[in-house]
């Protein structure tokens, strides 16, 4: 009597190197760890802790599922995961979230953000000084600006005020410097953030202001109308008003109740929705509609109590229907207006 013979179980197209399913499976693989790693670095960058996170057991997660013999249910499940994750779960978390802060308009960024605003926007340019062409350099591994002043060519860094230099110079232009780099319009372009930061100061005293740039090409003086202690947490204006930090309010309050914008975001609980009540009146249209027709009016009718929104017997045994039951559907009997019938249901 003769055995069967078994014949070997046939690779997956997918693990089959002689079958072009492998190589779209690898190369979708590759797409997909490029891009998680890219979103990983970005993250780091961004110091995005929470985003970085769920990239990286993403990653894994899904490098094991389609690297794997046994996950095969898993295999269709985690694609369907993942969208469901980014694009229900999460909104749905970050919108309860929201509701319970101030975020808005002035209020969209947090703390430290808010501070760098304020300082940006307190930095004027002083009124009826001039512009000069502005030649940015690189010295001593700092960016620093050269310009030139009364006919002389000066330059200076964060640390070190405008000081005459050896420089070249072509017209009201300085195109170069002994001991300097003039940058070129790429390099600045990679340091944009340290050109467009720098304040370069014009003497040794502070009040005479700074030198600043917004394009390097030419730049201004400016002063500062706010300073920050940051021991304090206060921001302190030039006529000596005094700014506190309020964490309830996520603003910068003075005595006087001025405040100083943008804020920050902060959690404020049930204060962002006013209570449905007749007698606080309405902040927008809208929030009667949300609250419903009866809410408005509860001075003219009572809802019905617990028991009869949810028995069912209560619109169907003519009692109820007459009002002779005891006091169940009482409320439901004679509703002031036909808008509020809607509002008990199956009670009426």
């Amino acid at each position: 009597m003769s055995t069967p013979t078994r014949t070997a179980p046939r690779l997956s197209h997918a693990r089959d190197i002689a079958r072009p399913g492998f190589y779209v499976k690898l190369v979708l693989m590759m797409l997909v760890n490029a891009f998680g790693i890219y979103g990983i670095l970005a993250s780091y960058g961004q110091q995005e802790w929470a985003v970085l996170a769920f990239l990286v057991v993403g990653l894994i997660v899904v490098d094991f599922v389609y690297f794997s013999k046994r996950a095969i249910p898993a295999k269709y499940l985690v694609p369907g995961l993942v969208f469901l994750v980014v694009f229900q779960v999460y909104v749905m978390l970050n919108t309860a979230y929201v509701a319970f802060t101030n975020y808005g308009d002035g209020h969209n960024d947090d703390k430290a953000a808010a501070i760098t605003q304020i300082m940006k926007t307190s930095d004027r340019r002083v009124e009826g000084t001039p512009t000069y062409p502005v030649a940015v350099l690189e010295r001593n591994g700092e960016i620093a600006f050269a310009i030139v002043l009364d006919g002389e060519a000066v330059a200076g860094d964060a640390q070190t005020p405008l000081t005459p230099v050896d420089a070249t110079t072509d017209g009201d232009r300085v195109t170069g410097v002994d001991g300097a780099t003039v940058l070129t319009l790429a390099e600045i372009q990679e340091r944009q953030d340290e050109v467009l930061g720098l304040r370069v100061s014009m003497t040794d005293n502070p009040a005479d202001g700074w030198l600043r740039t917004d394009n390097a090409s030419m730049a201004y003086v400016a002063k500062s109308l706010l300073s920050h202690d940051a021991a304090t947490d206060t921001f302190t204006d030039a006529d000596g008003k005094v700014y506190r930090a309020d964490p309830a309010k996520g603003l910068f309050v003075a005595d006087d109740g001025s405040t100083l914008t943008p804020g920050w975001r902060v959690l404020v609980g049930r204060r962002t929705s006013p209570a449905c009540s007749p007698t606080r009146g309405w902040p927008n249209p809208s929030s009667r509609r949300w609250c419903g027709p009866s809410c408005s009016r509860s001075h003219r009718w009572r809802p019905p109590s617990r028991w009869a929104w949810s028995s069912p017997w209560c619109s169907t045994t003519p009692a109820s229907r007459a009002g002779r039951s005891t006091g169940l559907s009482s409320s439901c009997r004679t509703p002031s207006r036909p808008s509020s019938r809607r509002w008990c249901g199956v009670a009426c």
